[in-house]
C-alpha cells in the first residue's frame, strides 16, 4: 500500500461524513506524509508502517461522530429486520430512564449557567476605591466563577452526548431511512467539537482553567492565612430590632375584623398569637433596612413591605458581604380574641411559620423556603403556592367545607390531622403525603393529588371521590377503617405501583 491508495480507501471508508469533514481528515493524513518525507527523511513505507490501517481510523473517527460500523451496511440491511426485542426494551429504557435522566441534564445546565447571573455581585469589587482585600477576594471569586462555567460547559457535553446516544439508537433500532444523515447531523451537537473547530477559543479555555486553577490557589491560601483581618474588614452590621404596637381591644370588644397583608423579598416570617390585647410587630435585621411596617387603626389593615435597593453598582464591598449574611426576620403577634378576615402572606426567600390563627381565609405564596402552617382554622379556603421547599399543614379545618389548594415545584407536600371539603395538591418533585383527614364525619368531597416524581402516600383519608395522577412514583392508599370505601378511586401511575385495602 502506498500513500496515494492509503489516502484513497480512507476517504472510501469515511464517506458517510460530509465533504468538508472528510477533506480536513484527508488533509492531516496528506500534512503527515508531507512532513515525514519533506523534513523528517521518511518514506511513505516508514510512515505507513507507525499508522493505523484506514480501516481503524475510520471506525475510530465515526465512532468520534457517532456513527457505528455495524450500521454501516447495505441499504436492504440498514432499512429492514427490525428486532422486536430490541423494541421492547428502547421502550423500557424511554419509560424508565431516558424520562427523567435527559431532562434532569439539562436543568442542571440551566442551573449552573443561570448561577453565573449572581457575578454582577462580584463586579463592584473593582469598582472605585478599593483596598487589596478587594482585589484579592474579586481575583478569587472571578477564578472560581470561570471554573463554574467550564464545569458548565462539561455538564452540557454530558447532556448532549446522552441525547445524542439515545436519540442515535431510537434511528438505528427502528432503522429510519436516511438515518445516516440525521446522525451525522447529530455529531455536531457537541460542545467539545465545537471547541475542536475553533482553536482560538480552546486555547483561551485552556488558559482559562489553568489561570484559575493557579489563582484560587493562590489567592485562597493568602486569604485563608489572612482571615481574621478579612472578616474583621468585612464584618456584619449588629442585629437590630424594630418593634411596632398597637391597643386593639376596643375593636375586640366591637367584633372588628382585620386584614393581614405581607409582600417581602428576603425574610422569615412568623405569624402567632400575642399574650394581651396589642398587635405587636417586630422587624430583626441587620443590613438593607428597606422595610415599612403600618397598623392602620381606620382602615384595619396590618400592611408590612420590603423592597431592596437595586442599585447594586452603588455598593460597596461590606454591603455586599451583609446582603450574603444577613439575618432578617419578622414576627407577627395579634390577640388571640382579635377576629381576622384575609391574611395574604408574600415572600420570596425565607421560612414561613403560622400558628394558631383563626381566619376568613389564608393565602401564602413563597419562591424559596419552608411553609408550615399549624393549628389552622379558617372560614372558607387556605391557599398555598410555593416553589422550592416543603410544605406542612398539621391540625387545620375550614368551617364551610372549603378548600385546601396546594401547589409546589420541589419539596415535600405533608397534610395531616385537617378537615376540608376539597383537597387540590399538586407538586412536581418531591413526594406527597396525605395521613388522617376528615376522619371524625368521614364527609370529605374531594381529593385530587397530581405529582410527577415521587410518591403519593394517603392514610385514613375519608374523602368520597379520589383521584391520583402519577408520572414517577407508587401511591398508595390505606385506611384503618377499611368499611369506609369511597365512591371513587381513579389512580394512575406511569413508572410505579398503585396499592390499596380500600377496594
Amino acid at each position: 500500500m502506498n500513500k496515494l491508495k492509503f489516502l484513497n480507501e480512507l476517504n472510501q471508508r469515511l464517506s458517510v461524513l460530509d465533504k468538508e469533514e472528510r477533506r480536513e481528515i484527508i488533509a492531516f493524513y496528506e500534512e503527515r506524509f508531507h512532513t515525514g518525507v519533506n523534513y523528517e527523511n521518511r518514506t511513505e513505507e516508514e510512515i505507513l508502517a507507525e499508522l493505523e490501517s484506514p480501516e481503524r481510523i475510520a471506525k475510530n473517527v465515526l465512532e468520534e461522530y457517532g456513527v457505528s460500523q455495524k450500521y454501516v451496511k447495505s441499504k436492504e440491511e440498514r432499512y429492514s429486520n427490525i428486532n422486536t426485542a430490541s423494541v421492547v426494551g428502547i421502550i423500557i429504557f424511554d419509560v424508565l430512564i431516558a424520562t427523567w435522566l435527559i431532562p434532569t441534564l439539562f436543568a442542571i445546565v440551566v442551573s449552573v449557567f443561570g448561577s453565573m447571573l449572581s457575578y454582577i455581585s462580584v463586579v463592584p469589587l473593582m469598582i472605585g476605591q478599593r483596598t487589596f482585600y478587594d482585589e484579592f477576594l474579586f481575583a478569587f471569586l472571578t477564578a472560581g466563577y470561570v471554573l463554574l462555567l467550564l464545569f458548565g460547559f462539561v455538564v452540557l457535553e454530558a447532556a448532549l452526548y446522552v441525547m445524542r446516544k439515545v436519540i442515535i439508537w431510537h434511528l438505528n433500532v427502528f432503522k429510519l431511512k436516511k438515518r445516516d444523515k440525521y446522525i451525522k447531523g447529530l455529531s455536531k451537537l457537541s460542545v467539545d467539537r465545537w471547541f475542536k473547530r475553533h482553536k482560538l477559543v480552546r486555547k483561551l479555555k485552556n488558559f482559562a482553567l489553568i489561570g484559575a486553577i493557579v489563582t484560587i490557589v493562590y489567592t485562597g491560601v493568602w486569604l485563608f492565612g489572612n482571615q481574621e483581618e478579612v472578616l474583621a474588614y468585612y464584618q456584619y452590621d449588629e442585629l437590630q430590632v424594630d418593634t411596632y404596637e398597637l391597643d386593639v381591644t376596643d375593636d375586640i370588644a366591637n367584633n372588628e375584623e382585620w386584614d393581614i397583608v405581607t409582600d417581602l423579598e428576603w425574610m422569615d416570617i412568623d405569624v402567632v398569637l400575642s399574650d394581651d390585647d396589642s398587635i405587636h410587630v417586630y422587624h430583626q435585621y441587620n443590613k438593607l433596612n428597606e422595610f415599612s411596617a403600618t397598623i392602620d387603626d381606620d382602615t384595619n389593615q396590618i400592611i408590612i413591605t420590603e423592597a431592596h435597593n437595586n442599585q447594586i453598582f452603588s455598593w460597596d464591598i461590606s454591603t455586599l458581604i451583609n446582603l450574603i449574611g444577613m439575618k432578617k426576620e419578622l414576627r407577627i403577634e395579634v390577640p388571640q380574641t382579635l377576629l381576622l378576615d384575609e391574611i395574604t402572606v408574600e415572600n420570596v426567600s425565607g421560612d414561613i411559620d403560622i400558628d394558631n390563627i383563626d381566619a376568613e381565609s389564608l393565602t401564602v405564596q413563597l419562591t424559596n423556603g419552608t411553609i408550615e402552617l399549624q393549628y389552622i382554622d379558617v372560614t372558607t379556603d387556605i391557599i398555598i403556592n410555593n416553589t422550592n421547599g416543603d410544605i406542612s399543614v398539621l391540625d387545620s379545618t375550614s368551617a364551610t367545607n372549603g378548600t385546601l389548594d396546594i401547589h409546589n415545584v420541589n419539596g415535600r407536600i405533608a397534610v395531616r390531622r385537617s378537615t376540608f371539603g376539597d383537597y387540590d395538591i399538586d407538586n412536581d418533585n418531591g413526594d406527597i403525603v396525605l395521613t388522617n383527614l376528615n376522619t371524625v364525619n368521614q364527609d370529605g368531597v374531594s381529593l385530587v393529588a397530581d405529582n410527577i416524581n415521587g410518591d403519593i402516600e394517603l392514610t385514613n383519608v375519608y374523602i368520597l371521590d379520589i383521584t391520583c395522577d402519577n408520572t414517577n412514583g407508587d401511591i398508595e392508599y390505606y385506611n384503618d377503617d377499611t368499611g369506609f370505601v369511597p365512591n371513587s378511586f381513579d389512580a394512575d401511575t406511569v413508572n410505579g405501583n398503585v396499592s390499596t385495602n380500600t377496594d
